[in-house]
C-alpha cells in the first residue's frame, strides 16, 4: 500500500492511499487507511493461494514500480510478500530501497 502526502491539499485530503494489485498490475485508490489495509490483505491472501496451489497465473504477477527518482512527493509503502509464509516491510521516500 502507498501513501502518499500531497503538500497542495489541507487536511485530512492531504494523504492518499493506493494499493498494488499485482495481478492486474496497478494501483487501486482507497478510501482510507483502513480500506487499504483490508484490500491488501484481500490481495495477499490470493497471491498466497496461488503460490500454495502452485498457478502457473502466479509468474505474470507484477511488483510495484520503483517511484521516480525526480518526485518529490513524500510517501510511504507498507508491503507484503504474500508467499506461503508472509514477510512485511517498509520502504519511503527517504529510503526508497
Amino acid at each position: 500500500m502507498k501513501i502518499t502526502r500531497h503538500e497542495d491539499r489541507e487536511p485530512p485530503q492531504n494523504v492518499s492511499f493506493e494499493v498494488w494489485n499485482p495481478i492486474t498490475d496497478s494501483y487501486e485508490p482507497m478510501a482510507s487507511l483502513d480500506d487499504g489495509l483490508r484490500r491488501q490483505s484481500e490481495l495477499a491472501e490470493k497471491v498466497r493461494m496461488m503460490w500454495v496451489q502452485q498457478d502457473p497465473a502466479r509468474s505474470f504477477l507484477n511488483d510495484a514500480p520503483d517511484p521516480s527518482d525526480d518526485d518529490h512527493t513524500e510517501w510511504a509503502e507498507f508491503r507484503v510478500s504474500a508467499q506461503a509464509n508472509r514477510v512485511y516491510e517498509t520502504r519511503n521516500f527517504d529510503q526508497p530501497g
